[in-house]
């Protein structure tokens, strides 16, 4: 594209999951998420600037035209606090909501890092769902 750029800017991002009923869960009772819509298939959240999707894999495979996304992928997801003090007070509700610490190795599980330094300062914790 000479000349013309494309707007820098995501819409949607959509993640695969076996179980959407534990992955709604997680993200509305973990999180106070409100999905902006669902179906048996999909949640969608409006998030700031993008709308995160939870798609059942096997509906996820047929829309994208492709097998085998079984497999999870690399990726991160981040979700900032205000404050430090913010860290585990967010960490504890999505381990209520289902996550797990990192020291769980289940693979079939969400999992969470419990709060820590970061480089350069503040705090960080991590949930991960190897869905």
């Amino acid at each position: 594209m000479a000349g013309a750029a494309i707007q820098q800017q995501v819409a949607v991002i959509t993640l695969g999951t076996a179980d959407l009923s534990r992955s709604r869960r997680f993200y509305c009772e973990g999180f106070g998420w409100v999905p902006v819509f669902e179906n048996p298939e999909i949640i969608f959240y409006q998030m700031n600037g993008f709308v995160l999707g939870t798609f059942l894999t096997a509906s996820l495979e047929a829309d994208m035209n492709r097998s085998g996304l079984r497999t999870p992928g690399a990726f991160s997801l981040a979700h900032n606090v205000s404050a430090r003090e913010r860290v585990a007070p967010v960490m504890q509700a999505l381990v209520a909501a289902g996550g797990r610490s990192d020291h769980c190795r289940d693979r079939c599980r969400p999992r969470t890092r419990q709060p820590a330094g970061a480089a350069g300062g503040g705090s960080r914790a991590a949930r991960g769902d190897c869905q």
